[in-house]
């Protein structure tokens, strides 16, 4: 039985599997992606690639909110997201001194009214497109649309009910358009270690997992973002990286099971120690 055909079933009654629990708990071991026709999924500047890619992922310095992805061959910079009306100094500025005059202060309109966490840009560098990222309201909440510079939706992400699910982890259903018919489906494990995507059929299109040094920083200091993505032959690269993002908008901040991250590290250490 597939993976994703093990979420159907009450997680519950497979919690006795130890296998399964631990996938749960911190997600597949490897990835198993599989290689798509063109045009069979999600679309925004077509670019694609007849073998399996890889990107890393990382948060920007000196942020928690703002995050980049560099090409895994040439190692540059091809997107980096930021949020209107934030703080630029942010860790460095605890007080928020530098939003008190302009162009930051609500009083010269500058400011996105609402909650500016839920105003995010991406932009594109080496022939990667530039996209925004917005929810219908003034919060971050909720249904978000990933669209071009110039206004056009190619995408739409929203959080599962966990009821309708009937699972324990984080699931997101990713949408064309603005439509509400789901093309992929994201899920998380309970550590934030991994990241799935799978399209209709239950093939593995993207994989994304926490670097070691991630998990190390994690359990060390609480923080540690870098992860390695590797996205699926035949998959545009540019929808499947906007879903990347996407999924910070929506579940910005995963529950991290620290228990569950101590014992992956201390594998591993054990593992390069014998």
């Amino acid at each position: 039985m597939s993976n994703h055909g093990k979420k159907k079933r009450s997680e519950m009654d497979a919690m006795n599997d130890p296998e399964f629990a631990l996938e749960i708990a911190l997600g597949p071991p490897s990835p198993e992606l599989k290689a798509q026709e063109k045009g069979s999924g999600i679309e925004y500047k077509k670019m694609y690639f007849d073998e399996n890619v890889k990107y890393l992922f990382k948060s920007a310095h000196l942020s928690v909110d703002d995050y980049r992805i560099y090409n895994g061959k040439g190692g540059k910079m091809i997107l980096h997201s930021h949020h209107p009306g934030k703080d630029p100094f942010d860790s460095l500025d605890p007080l928020g001194m530098a939003t008190n005059h302009p162009p930051y202060n609500r009083k010269n309109n500058m400011m996105p009214t609402g909650e500016w966490n839920a105003h995010c840009d991406v932009t594109g560098s080496h022939g990667f497109p530039s996209f925004k990222i917005r929810p219908k309201s003034v919060s971050r909440h909720g249904r978000q649309y990933i669209s071009s510079k110039d206004g056009h939706c190619f995408m739409n992400m929203s959080k599962q009910s966990k009821l309708k699910t009937m699972s324990v982890r984080t699931s997101l259903d990713v949408c064309a358009g603005d439509s509400s018919d789901p093309v992929y489906n994201v899920q998380t494990d309970l550590a934030a270690r991994t990241v799935v995507v799978r399209n209709m059929k239950d093939e593995q299109v993207m994989f994304m997992q926490k670097s070691s040094k991630a998990l190390v920083m994690n359990v060390a200091t609480g923080h540690g973002s870098e992860s390695i993505i590797e996205i699926a032959a035949g998959c545009d690269v540019t929808a499947m990286l906007a879903i990347v993002y996407g999924i910070k908008q929506v579940v910005p901040n995963p529950r991290i099971l620290r228990v569950g991250l101590e014992q992956h590290c201390t594998e591993i250490w054990n593992g390069r120690s014998s």
